[in-house]
C-alpha cells in the first residue's frame, strides 16, 4: 500500500466512503458498519473496513475533503509514471435532453481517454452499471442545466467517478472535469 497509510493488500474494500474528518470516520464506523475493524490509522487518515447491508465496505479519512480527495487521487496516480489508460467507459444520465447537453456529452466522447458507453435513463440504472464495473464514472446532467446556464445562473453537473482505482479515476475525473469546464458549468464530485 501507500506510504501515507499503513492498510496492508486487500485490508481496503473497492468501495470507499470519504470524509475530510477523522471522527465522522469513527462515527460512520462505529454506527453504519458491521465487523468494523481498523485497517489505518497513520497520519490521522482512519480508515476501517466492515459491510454495510451485506457489501464489504472502506470509510477512510481523506483530510480536507475534495481537495485532499483530488490530491490523493494525482499523488496516488504517479506511482503509475507514464501509463496511461484510454476508453474508460462512463455513463451520462441527461434528464436535460437539450442541445446543449448533448454538447457536453460529446466532449466526453472527444478526448482519447474516456468515453461515453451507456446513456442510463435514471440514476439507479446508473449505478448498478457503475456497480457492475460495466462503467468506472456517471456524469449527471439535471433537467435544468441549459436553463441555467443560458440564465446567467451557475450550472451545476454531478461526477461520481471510481476511486479505487487511482489511474483509471485520474483518467475518468481529469477528462470530465475538462468537458464540463468548456461550458461554464460548475461541477460537483463524489469519488
Amino acid at each position: 500500500m501507500s506510504m501515507h497509510i499503513d492498510a496492508r493488500p486487500g485490508d481496503i474494500a473497492s468501495h470507499v466512503i470519504t470524509a475530510g474528518d477523522p471522527d465522522r470516520i469513527s462515527y460512520l464506523a462505529e454506527h453504519y458498519l458491521e465487523n468494523a475493524e481498523l485497517v489505518s490509522s497513520k497520519r490521522a487518515a482512519l480508515c476501517y473496513t466492515g459491510t454495510y447491508a451485506g457489501r464489504r465496505v472502506s470509510v477512510m479519512a481523506v483530510g480536507m475533503g475534495i481537495p485532499s480527495m483530488l490530491i490523493y487521487a494525482t499523488a496516488y496516480s504517479l506511482a503509475y509514471g507514464s501509463q496511461v489508460l484510454r476508453n474508460v467507459p462512463i455513463g451520462v444520465v441527461d434528464e436535460c435532453r437539450t442541445p446543449t447537453s448533448r454538447s457536453l456529452i460529446d466532449t466526453f466522447n472527444a478526448g482519447p481517454n474516456t468515453y461515453v458507453a451507456y446513456n442510463p435513463t435514471s440514476m439507479e440504472e446508473a449505478k448498478e452499471l457503475f456497480y457492475g464495473r460495466k462503467i468506472y464514472g456517471v456524469v449527471y446532467i439535471p433537467s435544468d442545466y441549459e436553463e441555467k446556464l443560458y440564465g446567467g445562473e451557475q450550472a451545476n453537473v454531478a461526477i461520481y467517478a471510481d476511486a479505487s482505482y487511482f489511474l483509471m479515476y485520474r483518467q475518468a475525473f481529469q477528462e470530465l472535469v475538462s468537458g464540463i469546464g468548456t461550458t461554464g458549468a460548475r461541477w460537483n464530485s463524489s469519488g
